[in-house]
């Protein structure tokens, strides 16, 4: 089965987000960056990670996003950022991680 992980700091959003998966996918959900990396050692590498990042560009969602895109063993995992702030996604995520097909 395939699996997806969940960060947000919303509680709520990640109980909506892992009863929307859960019958189809194995969906870990996370609070915090550094909860992913964690589990990630732990549980095993998601096929998708899906992120609502911190509005601050230096914020460790930003330092991890850049960690799985740059490491040999997870760049190839594909990251889906979910923010209100769609104007300012290319400040909040690595110029690397963005699919310039899905912000249009």
């Amino acid at each position: 089965m395939k699996k997806i992980l969940f960060i947000d700091n919303s509680k709520p959003i990640r109980l909506l987000l892992y009863n929307l998966f859960k019958k189809d996918y194995d969906v870990v959900t996370v609070p915090d960056s550094a909860t992913a990396l964690y589990q990630i050692s732990e549980v095993g590498k998601p096929d998708v990670i899906i992120i609502d990042p911190s509005e601050v560009t230096n914020s460790k969602d930003y330092q991890f996003m850049q960690y799985i895109k740059n490491s040999i063993v997870f760049k190839h995992i594909p990251i889906v950022v979910l923010t209100k702030d769609a104007g300012n996604i290319e400040s909040l995520v690595p110029k690397e991680t963005i699919d310039r097909k899905s912000t249009r």
